[in-house]
């Protein structure tokens, strides 16, 4: 860069003045002089707003401009989309071609057509000529009223052609125009990886086991997801799942696909490529072959973010971030550094954190008044968290079906309006079990669950023997008015426990049975029986989500025998409502409401009543003396 431009850079980076007082945290910058560079720790990473666009640099009284090193040093490549070709009702299909000679790419970022909303599956496939592709990516892109993620990553491949497979099956159509391709990072710019706890979860499916990933915040620049396990041989394929609000529903939106393995070689492949996040939660789900895979943690690499900028002579700077109202910055710096960037830059670094204080919770969106609540059939009271004003409820009793159709409604009869999480989850609960072993059979009896209430899952607990391999069928009785007549199959497999796997545990997809009784029967053959353990069952269950205020009383209205689906502007509150931290509210028991008189019957004064009580006397006095009458006459 010419001594001219340095000279004036600082004059042309300045903007208006701009009060920090809507920032929440504020770090001085030190070790700065002329053109240098500050590296993002983890900690501005989590509290910052997605791409970045609430970091400021401020000076004693001028905003400083900056430019994102990634920007300069590796830019991307715009490439048209060709050969865009839509299947209706299947899939759109686009070829992405990269040249002859082609350096390592690990992501790209979609241009759509339009302003519509959408949520589409992508598959990208990777391959040297037309005909041969290799998959290399799954991903779900988005746009929403609140923003996008048109960006998936994948593993560094230096494959000329990309293709594009666009799921077209659920939704229509979107016109893919371009991607942008991302060259590979430099190998001295390695990204931060932060090291998070890993949950075990309900299963989502008979073959895959469920994990849950809480990240430190939401729209962290996220590259890839390294799983920990101590399992020395193992193969099996993972999806990483997020939640995003669309069209008033949380959906889940898968964010990375892939295989992790370790061989006998010592050889392990163990992270997935994820794409841009927008929510503070991951969902995983492994796949079952074999014995469950046990996972001890999870490392999330993120994109090193690093600012050039100039330092002002008056020294003075500070970093602040950590605001939602701020709107991306625009600077022109990029196009000075676009000319070269000084050989040797100055390192600044940062002083600790000031933080201004908590978030505030979350807005209550206004309340609209229930107009006819008559013809819910069901009321039951809520208990709702002691802290925080975001809970998510599981809806007992009532069919995923019928989400839409409930009301929540708060002491003076106003709807609380709330999100219907797209995917119904999957509750575990724990079964009474009755088991005895007759001849070759080891037969038990589950009760404990709710028959308005369908099973979905059976889980199945062993204790002994160490090995074995059995045949499992699960029926019911079939009765009649007259008592039993049968039994229906609704579920058998094939259990089996080797010696390295540590527990036997048997997950089952039920047919849903008709009763409350489940007869469970294991063919020993001429093997030690096998003892059963405990039995869970799995119902499948709507979960909403919904903003209240502390300490105030709700009421959940089910039921209806013509329910109309709840429209709610709560989709305004997606960005905050899937950052914030939701915990769990319960239900009280079913009440069935009580007999409600009519609105004329309330307007009628006292003295109606008892006029209306004395003519009752009256009329009942003359029948008594036409009956004594007649027993006289009779006499």
């Amino acid at each position: 860069m010419s001594r001219l431009h340095l000279a004036f850079l600082p004059f042309l980076l300045l903007l208006l003045g701009m009060s920090d007082e809507s920032f929440r945290f504020s770090r001085t910058v030190e070790n700065a002089r002329g053109v240098s560079v500050l590296d993002l720790p983890l900690d501005v990473l989590s509290a910052a707003a997605p791409g970045l666009r609430d970091v400021r640099l401020l000076g004693e009284q001028t905003e400083i401009g900056y430019e994102l090193e990634e920007r300069i040093v590796t830019p991307a490549l715009r490439l048209p989309l060709l050969d865009v070709e839509s299947e209706p009702g299947k899939e759109t299909i686009a070829l992405v071609d990269r040249g002859e000679h082609p350096g390592l790419s690990s992501g790209l970022s979609l241009e759509v057509a339009g302003d519509a909303p959408f949520i589409k599956p992508l598959v990208i496939e990777a391959g040297e000529d037309r005909t041969n592709f290799r998959r290399v990516a799954g991903a779900s892109v988005f746009r929403t009223e609140g923003g996008a993620s048109l960006r998936v990553h994948f593993a560094p491949s230096d494959r000329r052609y990309l293709r594009l497979r666009f799921d077209d099956r659920l939704s229509p159509p979107i016109q893919p125009s371009a991607a942008v391709l991302e060259p590979t990072p430099p190998s001295d710019r390695p990204g931060v990886e932060l090291p998070l706890p890993i949950e075990r979860a309900p299963a989502a499916a008979d073959s895959g086991d469920r994990f849950e990933v809480r990240l430190p915040n939401a729209n962290l620049p996220a590259r890839s997801l390294t799983l920990e396990t101590s399992e020395r041989l193992f193969s099996r394929e993972v999806r990483v799942y997020e939640q995003l609000l669309f069209r008033g529903e949380l959906s889940r939106r898968l964010v990375g696909e892939g295989r992790i393995e370790r061989t006998t070689s010592g050889s392990e492949m163990l992270s997935v490529p994820l794409a841009e996040l927008t929510s503070a939660r991951l969902e995983l789900e492994v796949e079952r072959a074999g014995p469950a895979l046990a996972l001890s943690g999870a490392r999330l690499l993120l994109r090193a973010k690093r600012l050039i900028f100039v330092m002002p002579e008056n020294g003075g700077l500070r970093l602040v971030y950590g605001s939602h109202t701020a709107s991306a910055p625009r600077y022109d710096v990029g196009r000075f550094l676009a000319n070269g960037v000084p050989a040797v830059l100055s390192t600044a670094t940062l002083g600790p954190a000031v933080d201004r204080g908590l978030r505030p919770a979350l807005p209550v969106p206004e309340r609209a008044v229930l107009v006819d609540g008559q013809g819910f059939r069901s009321r039951r009271v809520l208990e709702l968290p002691k802290q925080g004003n975001l809970a998510y409820l599981d809806l007992a009793g009532v069919a995923p079906s019928a989400a839409h159709g409930v009301r929540l409604l708060d002491a003076s009869g106003h709807q609380v309006p709330f999100v219907v999480e797209a995917a119904p989850r999957r509750i575990k609960t724990r079964l009474a079990l009755q088991s005895q072993v007759q001849g070759r059979t080891t037969s038990a009896r589950l009760t404990g669950f709710d028959p308005g209430e369908p099973l979905v899952g059976l889980e199945l607990d062993a204790r002994s023997p160490a090995l074995f391999q059995r045949t499992v069928q699960v029926f019911e009785t079939t009765r009649d008015a007259r008592g039993p007549t049968g039994k229906r199959l609704l579920a058998s497999a094939r259990w089996e426990k080797r010696p390295e796997q540590a527990e036997a545990r048997l997950l089952l997809s039920l047919s849903p049975p008709m009763g409350s009784e489940l007869i469970v029967e294991i063919d020993n053959g001429d093997n030690p029986p096998l003892v059963l353990g405990e039995a869970s069952a799995e119902v499948s269950r709507a979960r909403i989500d919904f903003v209240f205020r502390p300490g105030e009383t709700l009421t959940l209205l089910s039921s209806h025998p013509n329910p109309v689906p709840a429209q709610y502007d709560l989709e305004l509150l997606a960005h905050s409502l899937i950052e914030s931290p939701a915990l769990p509210a319960t239900l009280a028991a079913a009440k069935t409401p009580a007999a409600t008189t009519s609105p004329a019957d309330e307007r009628r004064p006292v003295w109606f009543w008892i006029a209306f009580a004395a003519a009752g006397a009256l009329v009942f006095a003359a029948l008594a003396r036409v009956l004594k009458g007649e027993r006289d006459s009779g006499g």
